[in-house]
């Protein structure tokens, strides 16, 4: 389809193209034309869609002609990633309107993406198009969403807690199962339950370490481009305890890319209104859907080891947080294999490693050695594994502490 808008008017060069009344998305773009998107679009919502050149989206959204549209699929190429304005501007002028927008990516960068998923973009998809995927995303965008509850509000919404290793091997996975098991096995009879779920999607070691199979519907979920039912969601989601339930990463590690954030978006509804807590283990690897996770964080906890490779990514770490806007309150430091109060000078060490760092150790985990390697390869927590270890008492003492600290917004059982 090639109608263009100019000077506030519409011209089609086919009478047989709807009225620019009855529109329901637009394809907007630097040069239209080089994007091969049209056959998608056509199949989501048949003829009733337009072009518009980049240069022109804002002031197109601000016509009439634009007042019955609930789709704009927004194409980007490298030469927006140098030059962003027009984008961004064409994103916030959708997302005022309550136009729902989809990114059509060539090869942009994940900051670049996560940038404009944070001005308001709902969902990315790569191009060359995945066959389907578009016009997919497109439907499910256009399907009639259900009320909202008082369920829904933020106060009734569980914790995310989000695990940030700074280096590979530093325990992150260790440390986020056995937290949700602290917190899932609190003694009160009405304690919180908890969901884990592992988003290093090609090499994550949750489900062996708590002795799981992938869910046949994983793959499905991890796969999609789009929003998800949450029935479909919570299907997925495998019992651990009685009050912690976990979704796993894919089985093989081809089989599951980056989740895209409308993905992970419906998975966060999902789970905020069922759980009260929100376990999350980050891969190692910055992504768009890390980032995203960042900022729908209530909680950082970025894990790392008395080494110099891990001073110099948390330095790194920090900085990048920071520039993402997150508080000193939310971006907590766990410090991993730390060094006995019998080693000499162990104190000090710790505390230098913080003042150079410029920042305050949340807890300190005591080195259990290959106890723990033990405890992963039998998929067994320290809980059952060893419930008088040292690491496993100071595992239970952070679970305690935040759950004292972050657990006022619960909801009700």
């Amino acid at each position: 389809m090639d109608e263009r808008w100019e000077m506030g008017e519409m011209t089609t060069p086919d009478e047989n193209k709807p009225d620019p009344a009855g529109l329901i998305a637009c394809l907007i773009a630097r040069a239209p034309m080089e994007f091969l998107v049209g056959a998608e679009i056509q199949e989501a919502v048949g003829e009733n869609w337009t072009t518009v050149e980049l240069v022109e989206a804002q002031a197109f959204l601000r016509q009439a002609p634009a007042q019955s549209l609930e789709l704009a699929v927004l194409a980007v190429g490298q030469q927006d990633e140098h030059d962003p304005t027009l984008v961004e501007e064409a994103i916030v002028e959708a997302e005022a309107r309550g136009i729902t927008v989809i990114i059509v990516a060539e090869e942009l960068g994940a900051v670049t993406l996560h940038h404009l998923l944070r001005l308001g973009a709902d969902c990315v998809i790569p191009y060359p198009l995945p066959s389907g995927d578009l016009a997919a995303a497109m439907k499910k965008a256009l399907r009639p969403k259900p009320a909202s509850s008082a369920r829904d509000k933020r106060a009734a919404e569980g914790t995310i807690i989000a695990l940030q290793g700074v280096a590979g091997g530093v325990g992150t996975t260790t440390l986020a199962t056995n937290l949700a098991w602290e917190l899932a096995d609190m003694e009160d009879l009405d304690g919180p339950s908890v969901c884990l779920i592992d988003l290093n999607h090609q090499f994550g070691s949750v489900a062996s370490y708590l002795n799981l199979r992938e869910h046949p519907a994983t793959f499905d979920i991890w796969n999609e481009t789009g929003p998800v039912g949450q029935e479909e969601i919570i299907q997925a989601f495998q019992p651990v305890h009685e009050r912690l339930f976990a979704l796993v990463a894919p089985s093989e590690p081809t089989m599951g890319g980056d989740a895209v954030p409308p993905v992970l978006g419906s998975i966060l509804n999902a789970v905020r209104n069922r759980f009260d807590y929100v376990i999350v283990d980050l891969p190692q690897v910055v992504t768009s859907a890390s980032m995203t996770l960042l900022d729908e964080a209530d909680l950082i906890l970025a894990v790392l080891n008395l080494d110099r490779r891990s001073s110099r990514n948390t330095v790194r770490l920090t900085r990048l947080l920071r520039s993402m806007g997150h508080t000193e309150e939310k971006m907590r430091y766990v410090l991993n294999r730390a060094p006995g109060v019998a080693e000499l000078n162990a104190r000090a060490r710790v505390r230098r490693l913080a003042e150079g760092l410029g920042i305050a150790i949340e807890a300190t985990l005591p080195d259990f050695g290959e106890n723990v390697i033990r405890s992963n390869d039998q998929g067994v927590p320290l809980a059952l594994f060893a419930p008088d270890s040292p690491l496993r008492l100071q595992l239970q003492a952070l679970a305690r502490d935040l759950n004292r600290t972050e657990g006022a917004g619960h909801r009700a059982a």
